[in-house]
């Protein structure tokens, strides 16, 4: 305990040389007014900028462009079936509106997705073909109610229909 202040004590190599350097370090970073040529360079900058006018387009119709190309996906991918097609055009409408009709701006043009099927008429039945026509073969009755003018009801038999 009796040289605690010659062990606890920094060596004075170490302090002078730690001392130089914090000097070194300081006159680095400090800059002089006109002593560097590059104080007339703009500070570097990582994006240009624009004008008011094109912020303000971009910001309108920035987010327009991404969902357009998605409606057009939508419209002319041939591997989904013609219902989901529907199913999806129809949420896409209700979501962005304003998009769907700059694409669709009229239901014919819609329409166009979706061609209609023709429909198919059912064949005519061979056994009506071979039994000989027969008018009267089945005789029904049918009941028609018919309202006159002073609103009283008459009842109207048809038969051999």
């Amino acid at each position: 305990m009796d040289n605690y202040q010659e062990i606890l004590s920094v060596p004075s190599t170490l302090k002078s040389s730690i001392e130089e350097h914090v000097v070194h370090l300081q006159r680095v970073q400090i800059k002089y007014a006109g002593a560097d040529s590059d104080g007339t360079f703009p500070p570097p900058s990582f994006c240009h900028q624009i004008s008011t006018d094109e912020f303000e387009y971009q910001r309108a119709t920035g987010s327009q462009e991404p969902l357009a190309t998605l409606l057009e996906e939508i419209a002319m991918n041939k591997e989904i079936s013609v219902k989901d097609k529907k199913k999806q055009l129809k949420q896409f409408q209700k979501s962005y509106p304003e998009v769907y009709r700059v694409r669709f701006p009229t239901p014919e043009t819609e329409a166009v997705l979706f061609p209609e099927k023709t429909k198919q008429k059912p064949p005519i039945l061979m056994w009506a073909l071979k039994k000989p026509f027969q008018p009267f073969h089945r005789t029904r009755s049918f009941r028609i109610f018919i309202a006159s003018t002073d609103e009283a009801m008459k009842i109207v038999d048809i038969t051999g229909f």
